[in-house]
């Protein structure tokens, strides 16, 4: 056989071979890229993706599993409140549960929240509101991402179907996990590249927003929420976990609003509030005139149920959405005292005077803290306040002579002593700083 002949039977041999050979390499790039994202994490010029947690693979939908042997309480002991930017159900009439306020400074600033407890003051639920954060489709940290074929496709998706995705895609359940035998091989144009590329998309969101230390991500289609569950840090040497702690995430435009609930384990009375937050909970967003149909619910409450801890209920919830307000804080606080409250309730107010304003605003000498500044201030408006009293007395000396008989005179004063009673005790409408 001549050269010539080898030469044309073994140049097309080759161009087969590395067409071929090309062709495979094209086709298993995308799943090794895939599989090695998910598997190990990637760290290349296209896409940075830290090896996650195992939980951050699996979504799910959500299920509300209910204890046995629970019982529907009587809606007459509840009352659906607005507290900060959600609809919460508060045990305001209930016979075996109390609310206390719960203020905690994270990260310079406060969050706002209750614990429920039982007559025993113990805490078998604590619920705080996180602060809202914004949601984009961050698209651009990415190389990836910024390809126009997978730009387009993650935008069409639209940021409600990402956000569903984020808790309910189970990537564990990928097809693309496995690289197709050659058995099976298809042509370019089926390699599922954007299928891929939006599985990675996702595990990028879920590691922006979400914490490392979740045990599980679900989406609860029915009121929209996405719904994570943490562990409760108990787990450490010699603590015992004693809460079962869950994240609750409402997307609301471009906004995540964020509400954290925790439950004593095994604790049937912890366990039916949890129930009913989750069934009765709502998204409202919170105004500054959000708390005037709560003060005026306080209001209508009879003098004796003001002092109570029932009465606090609606107080704090109109604070949630006066956080600013030191004058609506100094109210609320005189209130618990002149009923003589538990500290459990007094306390988390105080601290908060405290370390906001300088001063705990207790009428009560031994429990009343200030800074130098606040006790300089409250000294002015005292010195004021005695000045104008001194006024309005001498006023009322001069008009003595002019009263017609000693009945007028006598309901004057009345009057006049019902008129400070009110003004030490509340006011009659809301107070805004």
């Amino acid at each position: 056989m001549s050269e010539n002949m080898i030469m044309k039977i073994i140049l097309p041999l080759m161009f087969l071979i590395l067409v071929t050979g090309g062709y495979f390499v094209s086709v298993r790039v995308p799943y090794h890229f895939y599989q090695e994202a998910i598997h190990e994490g990637i760290h290349s010029p296209f896409l940075k993706l830290t090896k996650l947690p195992d939980k951050f693979y699996s979504g799910q939908d959500y299920q509300l599993v209910r204890m046995m042997g629970l019982t529907i309480d009587d809606d007459r002991f509840w009352e659906n409140l607005h507290f900060n930017d959600f609809i919460i159900p508060f045990p305001v009439r209930h016979p075996t549960f109390l609310i206390a306020p719960f203020i905690q400074k994270e990260a310079g600033r406060y969050l706002f929240g209750f614990d429920v407890m039982n007559y025993s003051y113990e805490v078998i639920n604590r619920v705080v509101i996180r602060r809202e954060k914004a949601f984009k489709l961050e698209l651009y940290h990415h190389k990836i991402f910024q390809l126009p074929l997978f730009e387009k496709m993650i935008l069409e998706k639209g940021a409600e179907a990402v956000w569903r995705d984020i808790f309910e895609k189970d990537i564990l359940q990928s097809s693309f996990l496995e690289t197709p035998p050659i058995s099976k091989w298809i042509t370019h144009n089926d390699v599922p590249l954007t299928s891929m590329v939006y599985d990675l998309f996702i595990l990028t969101v879920r590691e922006r927003i979400l914490p490392r230390k979740l045990l599980n991500i679900s989406y609860w289609d029915k009121k929209n929420l996405g719904i994570i569950e943490l562990a409760d840090g108990g787990d450490s040497i010699g603590k015992p976990i004693q809460y079962h702690r869950e994240v609750i995430y409402k997307l609301v435009g471009n906004d995540i609003y964020t509400i954290e609930i925790r439950t004593k384990l095994e604790d049937l009375m912890g366990e039916k509030y949890r129930q009913r937050l989750f069934d009765n909970l709502s998204y409202k967003k919170s105004e500054l005139d959000s708390s005037i149909p709560l003060y005026n619910s306080f209001q209508t409450l009879k003098y004796r149920e003001k002092l109570t801890p029932g009465g606090l209920v609606y107080l704090y919830s109109a604070f949630s959405h006066q956080k600013d307000s030191e004058n609506f804080l100094n109210q609320m606080i005189r209130f618990l005292e002149r009923g003589k409250n538990d500290k459990v309730y007094l306390d988390p107010l105080y601290n908060y005077g405290f370390e906001r304003y300088g001063s705990s605003f207790s009428t009560i000498l031994e429990k009343l803290r200030e800074t130098e500044s606040a006790k300089l201030n409250r000294k002015i408006k005292e010195e004021e306040e005695s000045k104008r009293k001194l006024l309005e007395d001498v006023t009322i000396l001069d008009e003595v002579e002019k009263f017609d008989s000693e009945e007028e005179k006598i309901k004057f004063y009345l009057q006049k002593a019902k008129d400070e009673g009110e003004a030490a005790g509340e006011s009659k409408s809301l107070i805004i700083d």
